[in-house]
């Protein structure tokens, strides 16, 4: 797919984006795989997302998305609002997966970390997964994770984009030390990131739990998705500290969440700020990734994410790291009565090179750490540890 034909997408996701504001239901538009009865049909358009397929005498004309616009096809894809995947201790989880805790050293990406001090007393905020382990051009180390696992509770009201708060993995119970302190924060229409610079004397391996070493960051292009149409999307892996190793595929990118509530008049709707209602589930983020579980053993619809699985990067085949998952849908949506079974609600992860481009007032050339030449490349615990200076 070449230059023109990329840019004519993104001009057509804009303007259903610009045509679909404030339609009720939907929740979403992007670039993605065109579907027919749930399968891909091998093209790439751009896509709106929409909380439920209704029959078009049930529709308002002035609401019914459009089957093309300015000679582009357009599609229509069931997933519910994207939400952030903390998780508060002791919370009701919805489902049988509990916080892997397990403290590990050295340390390493997919792993349960925590943003505060947490005794019985004063439980931490939240879990969230450290995703990988990265370094700057002056070859200092950072743990990588979402601002919403790692920010006080006041912030963003506070703005303080570096709150130099201790970090924990999984968390101080027991008087364990921190492993850094917060450096980098950042929430906005764009992204959700969390950036701990490691202390000194901080052993760590250049690998992710059950996944092994992780490979440079690779950015997605709708050529990309469109190669990977034959199979349904492209093949990604994650490891978070609640579901553990899930894969699935990316069959949406640089897709924009809808807010319910209007942007203020005169902005445009993909650079409105992140909203705040429904106590801060619902947010705006641009450009993000949106990912389907793959199925079971059974067939049945698997999550990719969920609460707890906050900042685990996502990988493709090659290893390289694609995306920083930050959350998930509501809900799957609801589907028609006469369309396919509902399936597991879709995860959202942000690009990682918008990840790396709001980290760089901080920690400028920020790259993954990846293995060296000759080094031991299997399991973390096998690999030669390495210290932070």
């Amino acid at each position: 797919m070449e230059g023109p034909e990329q840019r004519r997408l993104v001009q057509g996701r804009n303007l259903l984006g610009e045509r679909l504001l404030g339609v009720p239901g939907v929740t979403a538009v992007g670039i993605g795989l065109q579907e027919f009865d749930g399968r891909p049909t091998g093209r790439v358009v751009p896509v709106a997302i929409v909380e439920e397929k209704r029959p078009l005498d049930r529709v308002d004309p002035i609401h019914a998305i459009p089957k093309s616009i300015r000679g582009i096809p357009v599609d229509v894809h069931v997933g519910g609002r994207p939400q952030k995947l903390s998780l508060l201790p002791g919370a009701s989880k919805g489902g049988t997966f509990e916080i892997d805790r397990t403290m590990k050293r050295p340390l390493r990406g997919g792993v349960a970390m925590s943003n505060s001090r947490t005794t019985p007393e004063h439980r931490a905020r939240s879990y969230g997964t450290l995703g990988v382990i990265m370094i700057d051009t002056f070859e200092n180390f950072y743990a990588l994770t979402n601002a919403h696992v790692v920010a006080d509770d006041d912030w963003p009201a506070s703005q303080d984009p570096a709150n130099h708060k201790p970090a924990y993995q999984p968390d101080a119970v027991g008087g364990r030390p921190n492993i850094g302190v917060v450096v980098g924060l950042e929430h906005s229409g764009h992204t959700d990131v969390g950036l701990i610079r490691l202390a000194s004397g901080v052993s760590f391996v250049p690998a992710i739990q059950d996944l092994g070493p992780p490979g440079p960051h690779r950015q997605l292009t709708a050529s990309d998705l469109e190669a990977a149409a034959p199979q349904g999307g492209i093949a990604v892996r994650k490891r978070g500290a609640r579901t553990g190793l899930t894969g699935g595929r990316i069959v949406l990118i640089q897709t924009f969440a809808i807010p319910e509530t209007p942007a203020p008049a005169g902005a445009q709707w993909w650079t409105a700020s992140a909203l705040d209602s429904n106590n801060g589930d619902d947010i705006l983020l641009e450009g993000g990734h949106v990912i389907r579980g793959a199925p079971d053993m059974h067939g049945r619809p698997g999550d990719f994410m969920l609460a707890g699985d906050s900042g685990s990067v996502v990988l493709d085949d090659d290893h390289r790291v694609v995306g920083l998952g930050w959350g998930r849908s509501k809900d799957g949506g609801r589907r028609s009565t006469t369309g396919p079974p509902p399936r597991a609600a879709d995860a959202w992860a942000t690009p990682i090179e918008t990840v790396i481009s709001s980290m760089s007032s901080v920690a400028a050339g920020l790259e993954v750490v990846v293995p060296l030449a000759g080094e031991d490349q299997t399991e973390p615990d096998k690999m030669t540890p390495r210290t932070v200076p």
